[in-house]
């Protein structure tokens, strides 16, 4: 009896609560800051400053592995205490939703400000790129027994690197010098040719043929062949643009995070791909009420797309295994698609549809598939999920034609 009631009383000691100022993404999704209270706080002993550490996050400076102390700087102070706040805002989410929860109960290093990159055999090296170390965010797995090359191993963890503005050469740049190769010049010069040899022959078919204009058009399509690249790699070269991304102080960005910890048991944390990166995405939209998220705000993101669960996007093969579709807004799209139109049973169908898929699914088959067959599970509308696959994959009716089908009909009626 006593031993218990010591316990409990060293538990409270050891547990506390602190007001401070975080970010926070308001209803219309600024970035602003607001005076929360962050709970379940630890301290080693009674009697020491409290440390941004729970039961299920400790929070860490780059490579320490001692949690931060809360009477650290006012700057890293902020940035520990926001990304304390919206994981377990984010946690919370998942605990209410997910079928298996087990695995959010154990707590998880969270690492702010890193500057090392991730070694499979050593957990840290040295980066190669400054790029690689800087604005971005990422979540790795539990060491592999058969990888590991150190006598500690690590659980999973959330790093969420420094933040420093970068430039560099602008995409549209990028793409002019590849235009600007042999290959790609040879390519244009044949189709343009291409182009002049049909139009040749019609005009023999049609008797209209001039050999004159024809030369011309030929001569013309070779000088457009040889020019257009050089003139488009010439007027972006001087086109740069700066990359920021202060990740630890976007809320959505530490809720996406959150989701591949969340997700692991499902989509594991190996890699991204359109799966892996489009439901993190989705439930940071979900938890943060955001229907874009990674948008800019007080210089807190520069030079970085959003994701935008509204965007127009149809499927095209370019949405499976690439790098660029995994990080695009289609899979995103889709989901919040196929969320709307199920209406309360939305959010239940898609994490039951995660129990159909693993990190190698594909969009078209597996992903559409794996949400019509949680319908019938949790005896949803399955015709709903149909709806938006068809939309999405094939294409639907705008507004303005449903709109003129309804009043033609109104008037077929009269």
């Amino acid at each position: 009896m006593f031993v218990s009631l010591l316990m409990g009383l060293m538990a409270v000691a050891n547990a506390a609560e602190i007001q401070t100022p975080v970010q926070v993404r308001t209803a219309k999704g600024k970035l602003d800051v607001e005076v929360v209270t962050l709970k379940e706080l630890k301290t080693s002993e009674p009697g020491k400053p409290l440390r941004f550490e729970s039961d299920r996050f400790k929070i860490v400076k780059a490579t320490d592995e001692v949690a931060i102390s809360v009477d650290c700087d006012p700057e890293l102070k902020f940035r520990a205490a926001t990304v304390y706040h919206h994981l377990h805002l984010a946690s919370d989410y998942f605990m209410r939703v997910l079928e298996k929860t087990q695995h959010l109960k154990r707590q998880t290093t969270i690492r702010i400000e890193m500057d090392k990159d991730f070694s499979n055999s050593r957990h840290f090296r040295e980066p190669e790129s400054i790029w690689d170390v800087r604005n971005i965010a990422f979540t790795i797995a539990a060491s592999d027994p058969n990888l590991i090359m150190i006598d500690q191993p690590w659980n999973s963890e959330i790093w969420f690197m420094k933040a420093e503005k970068l430039t560099s050469e602008s995409y549209s740049h990028q793409v002019a010098s590849s235009l600007n190769s042999s290959w790609y010049r040879s390519m244009l010069a044949g189709s343009l040719l291409y182009n002049d040899l049909t139009q040749v022959v019609q005009s023999i078919q049609a008797r209209a043929f001039d050999p004159v204009d024809h030369l011309i058009s030929m001569a013309f399509s070779l000088g457009i062949a040889n020019a257009m690249p050089t003139i488009m790699e010439l007027s972006t070269r001087f086109i740069k643009r700066t990359y920021y991304f202060d990740s630890a102080l976007v809320p959505e960005a530490i809720h996406h995070e959150m989701g591949h910890v969340a997700l692991a048991p499902w989509l594991e944390n190996r890699g991204s791909t359109p799966i892996t990166e489009g439901f993190p995405n989705f439930f940071a939209g979900e938890i943060s009420g955001l229907s874009k998220i990674m948008a800019r705000g007080k210089s807190r993101i520069k030079g970085f797309g959003s994701k935008n669960s509204r965007s127009q996007l149809m499927y095209g093969l370019d949405e499976e295994g690439s790098t660029v579709a995994a990080h695009g807004s289609f899979v995103y799209t889709l989901l919040t698609d196929f969320h709307q139109e199920l209406g309360e049973k939305g959010t239940q169908t898609l994490v039951r549809s995660l129990n159909h898929l693993n990190r190698d699914s594909d969009v078209a088959n597996d992903l559409t598939y794996a949400v019509q067959k949680a319908a019938r599970e949790v005896g949803a509308e399955e015709q709903a999920v149909r709806n938006v696959i068809r939309c999405r994959f094939v294409g639907c009716e705008s507004k303005m034609l449903k709109k003129l089908k309804r009043q033609k009909g109104k008037s077929e009626q009269y």
